[in-house]
Formats: structure tokens, sequence, C-alpha cells
């Protein structure tokens, strides 16, 4: 049969094809090298003379409906007559060492961007274990490093990746959300093997670290980053402060009399809610509430007025507002809100470090969502130097 049209299909200058056998699993290509080309060595292009050919067969991408292809050619081992070196040629695009070809690999990373490792061989002849293997080894060349070099801006955060309290400190570029680091723990050591990746000459251009209030992290980029502004996240402050209002509710719910434990049953959400997210019912709900209740009251107009401080631009005015808040919650008497105030009195200084810096935890929680999904897609990650190349992946492509 007339197998010329298959060429384009095959594309390795160089070598004829003999044959191809086609079975609904399986097409077999058997090929080999064009004698009319002399032998040339790969250090130095000087001409070569053969000593031996030895069969070899490699997997290729799928074609032609069949989720298994073989190539069988003849490896040429030679001499250079100009350099002496002894060499083995192979069609080019096939690593003397592996079983698969280059696009073979490179179409099961593309699989393994869209889909689980579990599910490539619905498409390939191959096992998950091995699609997991050539994704890594694209990914390795492809990814690159991380950039160390030029950072200005960086965010750290801490994500769970399994059951028994599995956590990996995660640190990110905040200027284009490019993964810098992820390694098991969340210690003030697992944070420094990161700065200790950072020449010393290179961390002063640090100017600004976003991070959450853990004190492994602060104190390890305090000691590490000493000229850098430490910038306590937007989003962890008011997850604590929402903590602060529920802690309200539920010592209400507690004090109330049975008949006004109707008024807050149900109201948690609507408790913590902004303003105008709530829905008309859930409003006419709340002001019942609020209307009965004074304590809830109370933390609701606190919470609302907590908001206002990201209203300001300067430092100054924003470290001025946020004491004034904290004079109300001490104020309202409610101690889950002074305990709450207390420690923004203390932090005061690396909170109202986001008004110089304009940086949110923003892009790591978003980055720690794909990181979950991407977990679960796997239904679990053992290898997690694979992980962090998925993630370098998605981060920064």
């Amino acid at each position: 049969m007339e197998i010329c049209w298959i060429e384009k299909l095959l594309p390795y200058p160089g070598y004829v094809i003999d044959s191809i056998s086609f079975s609904a699993e399986l097409v077999h290509v058997r090929m080999h090298r064009d004698r009319r080309r002399r032998l040339a060595c790969p250090e130095c292009g000087g001409p070569m003379w053969k000593n031996e050919e030895r069969q070899r067969i490699v997997s290729d991408m799928p074609m032609l409906g069949a989720k298994a292809v073989w190539i069988q050619y003849n490896a040429v081992t030679g001499k250079c007559s100009r350099c002496k070196a002894s060499s083995v040629l192979h069609p080019p695009g096939i690593d003397p060492y592996s079983q698969a070809t280059r696009r073979l690999k490179e179409y099961v990373s593309q699989l393994c961007r869209y889909m689980p490792a579990s599910h490539v061989p619905e498409f390939v002849d191959i096992s998950h274990e091995t699609a997991r293997r050539y994704d890594k080894e694209i990914l390795n060349e492809k990814v690159g490093k991380p950039d160390l070099e030029n950072l200005r801006y960086i965010l750290i955060d801490e994500k769970a990746i399994g059951k028994h309290h599995k956590y990996v400190t995660v640190v990110l570029n905040a200027e284009n959300g490019e993964l810098l680091f992820m390694q098991p723990g969340k210690k003030k050591s697992t944070l420094e093997a990161f700065y200790a990746m950072i020449p010393e000459e290179k961390r002063c251009h640090i100017e600004a670290i976003g991070t959450d209030r853990s004190g492994a992290y602060v104190n390890a980029s305090r000691e590490q980053c000493p000229d850098a502004d430490i910038v306590f996240d937007r989003f962890h402050l008011v997850k604590s402060l929402n903590e602060a209002i529920d802690e309200v509710r539920r010592k209400e719910v507690t004090d109330a009399k049975k008949e006004d434990k109707r008024f807050i049953k149900g109201q948690r959400y609507n408790l913590l809610r902004h303003e105008e997210n709530l829905k008309e019912d859930q409003a006419v709900k709340l002001n019942e509430l609020l209307a009965i209740n004074e304590n809830l009251h109370t933390a609701y107009v606190l919470k609302e007025a907590f908001h206002h401080l990201y209203d300001y631009v300067y430092p100054a005015n924003a470290r001025k507002y946020l004491a004034r808040w904290c004079s109300w919650a001490f104020e309202s008497g409610l101690a889950p809100l002074a305990s709450f105030a207390q420690g923004l009195l203390r932090d005061s200084e690396n909170i109202t470090s986001y008004f110089k810096h304009q940086i949110t935890n923003g892009p790591i929680e978003a980055f720690n969502s794909v990181l979950g999904r991407i977990i679960y897609m796997a239904c679990g990650i053992k290898d997690l130097d694979y992980l962090f190349l998925k993630m370098r992946q998605k981060s920064t492509q």
C-alpha cells in the first residue's frame, strides 16, 4: 500500500518508512535510516563509520484511532573519524535512554494539564504512573526555576494538603503571582529554608512581605529581611473579626430567654454579611434581631465600622482610625471584640503597612484554591516535587 501520506504524521527526517500495520489498538511503524545520507558525528559534525546496528522499539503519540503506536528502527553505533568519539544515532525526537518519543511525552504532559493522570490511560496506552513520570519530566524542563533575584513583594501562607494536619508553606511573588517556594511544614525553619535560597545581598531588595499574623512566619521574616515591611493581610483580619462577632452571638444565644432565641437562631451569616449584600428578607430578620439585642447591635455596628478602615489612603490617617475603632471596641464591654482590638493595637504598624504597599493575600488565597482542586483531582498527592511543578505551571502560564 501507499504510505507516503503517513510521513506527515511521522516527522523523522533521514529515515524511510518500510511498512505500517494497523489494528484496533495498535499502529506498528517500521522504518530504517536513509542510507543515501552520510553518518554525521553529533559532537563535531564529522563523518562517522558504522560499527553495528541494534533494533529498537519506542512508543509514539496516538494516531489513526489507536492508543498505542510503536516505532521500530535500527539504532546505529559508529565512531567519528575526526574526533574519535563513539556515538549511537537515533531518529530526531527519540531519547536514546527512553522508551517513548519526545512528542509522546509532551502530549501526555498536555493531557495532564487538563485532567488527572489517572484518566490519561483512556487516551494513551500507558499506566497513570508513567503519565505522571512523563509529565514531571516535561515540567522540569519547561517551567524553569523561580526568579529569586529581583523580588520586591512576596506573599506567605500555609495550606493544608492532607489529613492529620499536613501543611505546606507557600510563597508567591506578589507582583506576578509566580510560585517561588512550597515545602512541607509551617514552622519558622520551613520559611527560613526559602530565605536561604536568596543571596543575602538580594534580600535587602524585598520591600514588603504579606502574611497572616503567624508568629513563625513573622519572626523568620524579621530576622532574614529586617528592612522589609511586614503587611498583615486584610482577609485574615476580617476572618478574626468575624470569629469574635460569632463568639458574641453564641454567648447571646446561651444567655437569651426562650422567646428571644428564635430571633437569634439562623442569623449567623446575616450578622457576618456586608450590609449591601443582604437580601430584603435577610435585612428584615437582621433588623428585628438588632432591635431587641443591644450587644449584637453593637457588635454589628463595630463590624461595619471596621471595614471603613480600608477606605483610607494614607497610613497615618488609617492608624488614627484604627486606634479610634479599638477604643470603641473597649468601650463596648464585649470581651471577644476587646480581645481582638488589643491584638490590633499591638500589630497596628503591620496592619497599616498595607496602605503604603497595597498588597494583600488575595492572590495566594486564590492560588490555594487551585492547589486544593489539583490535590482533589489527583485523589491526594505523594510527590511534593511534582505538585510544586504543577503549581509552577499554573502560576507562570
